[in-house]
């Protein structure tokens, strides 16, 4: 009976030993994995991280272009109002300028048409000189008036081309 109590004994010290490393090996292995799967935490929530930030900066960026979008569509349409108001303006002034080369035709007609009189009528000299005086007056107006129409549609047309447009 001392044979099988000391076999026993020896038995239950092996299961305990072999109880104890398995027990260590298990601690160290958990020990282990915790540490490998806390590293793999940390990395993942640094990565984390700078992706927040830089969908934050993307964001700030993505804010800026929309406000400078927004501006250059208001400036956009307040040139193109200011150039269909010069471009109503030039047309305007080009009406005003026929109509003032075709005065201008006209008084030269009438300029032309005194001066057959006065070589045909010699008798009424004094009458077709203050005639043609007051016609070269008008045409002195009128050329005065062509003169300042054409200076402001010179005006005009840079300020259309400086805008992009073209006269």
């Amino acid at each position: 009976m001392a044979f099988i109590k000391k076999d026993i004994n020896f038995g239950l010290f092996i299961l305990i030993i072999a109880t104890l490393i398995a027990f260590a090996g298990f601690t160290t292995y958990t020990q282990i994995s915790v540490k490998n799967l806390s590293m793999k935490y940390t990395t993942k929530i640094e990565e984390i991280n700078k992706i927040t930030d830089t969908l934050e900066t993307k964001k700030k960026e993505l804010e800026q272009t929309t406000e400078s979008k927004i501006k250059a569509e208001e400036a956009k349409s307040k040139y193109d109002q200011l150039y269909t108001d010069i471009k109503t303006e030039r047309d305007k002034l080009d009406k005003d300028l026929t109509a003032t080369k075709s005065s201008l035709a006209d008084a030269r007609s009438k300029l032309t048409a005194a001066e057959l009189k006065l070589t045909q009528a010699e008798a009424d000299l004094a009458l077709a000189r203050s005639t043609i005086t007051s016609l070269e007056d008008s045409v002195s107006n009128y050329k005065s008036r062509v003169i300042t129409l054409e200076d402001e549609k010179v005006a005009l047309c840079i300020k259309v081309t400086s805008l992009g447009g073209t006269c």
